[in-house]
């Protein structure tokens, strides 16, 4: 019957495992436009080690949250396996510019609309200004405690 490892052995397997991944090479990737540098350790299914993504800011504060670009968010938790090119950053980068010069004209061009309109409804709320928003029953209290006035009954009297 064979026997369990004992747990310093155990703990000896871990230590020696942890320190081999310490030591693994890491591989530069890139750099986005803020500077940030991105690397890259590969993985080993002989030794067991997952590969592993990360990045190095600009910012020497730890606590500050970098700006990265989503083609390179997206390359960090693994949803593609390539890294950004400049040109397809580039590329990226004229297109949001081009959806944002858009949106700003279609925001000013409704702004236009909008002004146009709003003059026409100020006209109909002046019109109807008199008109009461909901109806009022006699049979109903207005004001909570306040009496309400008896309907006329006609008595049936035979």
């Amino acid at each position: 019957m064979a026997q369990r490892p004992r747990i310093i052995t155990e703990i000896f397997r871990n230590f020696k495992k942890s320190i081999l991944i310490l030591m693994q090479k890491e591989k530069f990737v890139g750099e986005d436009p803020f500077g940030n540098k991105y690397f890259e350790k590969l993985a080993d299914s002989d030794k067991g080690f997952k590969g592993q993504r990360r990045v190095e800011t600009t910012d020497p504060d730890k606590w500050n949250v970098p700006e990265l670009p989503a083609e390179w968010m997206s390359w960090l938790q693994g949803r593609r396996k390539s890294p950004p090119t400049k040109e397809e950053l580039l590329c990226n980068d004229l297109l949001r510019l081009k959806t944002k010069q858009r949106a700003m004209e279609l925001e000013q061009s409704r702004q236009d609309v909008d002004v146009a309109s709003d003059k026409e409804r100020a006209v109909q709320q002046q019109i109807t200004s008199t008109h009461v928003k909901f109806p009022v029953y006699d049979d109903y209290e207005k004001t909570a405690g306040q009496p309400v006035k008896e309907p006329n009954k006609q008595n049936d009297v035979k």
